[in-house]
């Protein structure tokens, strides 16, 4: 037995299962790809998001541009989006909610929510008297908070879920950023409703973009890929 015959064999025997399921998934899947914008409507409290319409247990929403992708053929066509109970659905933990977000114009793609993630701000400067600049994030929330000027703010908040390809189950991970804007209002104003049990309606636009492979785990992917044309080409 040839020294390059016994190195080919013992690579085949070392990455032959993840080999297969590379080459198994170039050939046979379909990734989702693209980046989703969407708006609604949606009645907001401290632990709460009621899509609107309100009542019930989802919402809707309308897909817009700039979608890019599977999701492009979709704009100016609706979908649907759960409820959600942050108090039982604690941020920056992992959690399981499937169709989170569902598409009339293409029911084969669906999004399952898998974390919410916490502000990154903090809570210093959540009473101080409104201005221009200043941030904040309530403790224990996932809320981030911004005053454009004295009398105005944005509220937004992210997510990570999973895009999954109903059809043959293929998976693409994803973050998920929804903002609120208020052209009348300071952050502190709008928290002081949220924080006595008060609800504020509103309407926000969210961007779902596909989360990028770290560096090692695309590193693997090239060598592994890699290995594969070399062994064919011998």
């Amino acid at each position: 037995m040839t020294k390059t015959r016994s190195i080919n064999l013992l690579l085949g025997a070392v990455l032959a299962p993840g080999l297969s399921l590379l080459v198994g998934t170039a050939a046979d899947a379909a990734p989702i790809t693209g980046n989703l914008s969407f708006s609604g409507s949606v009645n907001l409290t401290s632990t709460h998001d009621d899509f609107l319409a309100a009542g019930g247990t989802t919402g809707s929403f309308g897909v817009m541009a700039p979608s890019t992708g599977n999701f492009l053929p979709l704009i100016s066509t609706n979908g649907t989006i759960l409820d959600l109970d942050r108090s039982t659905s604690p941020v920056a933990s992992v959690i399981s909610i499937s169709n989170y977000l569902t598409f009339a114009g293409d029911p084969d793609i669906r999004f399952d929510l898998t974390t919410l993630d916490a502000g990154v701000f903090t809570s210093a400067q959540l009473f101080s008297p409104p201005a221009p600049g200043q941030t904040a994030t309530p403790t224990g929330t996932q809320f981030n908070l911004i005053n454009t000027s004295a009398s105005s703010s944005i509220l937004s908040f992210s997510v990570h879920a999973n895009a999954v390809r109903i059809s043959t189950n293929e998976v693409t991970p994803y973050t998920g950023v929804f903002t609120a804007q208020f052209a009348d209002r300071s952050y502190q104003s709008v928290w002081a409703t949220l924080s006595t049990e008060g609800n504020v309606t509103t309407a926000f636009s969210a961007n779902f973009t596909p989360v990028v492979p770290e560096p090692a785990t695309a590193g693997l992917i090239c060598v592994l890929g890699t290995l594969v044309l070399t062994s064919r080409r011998r």
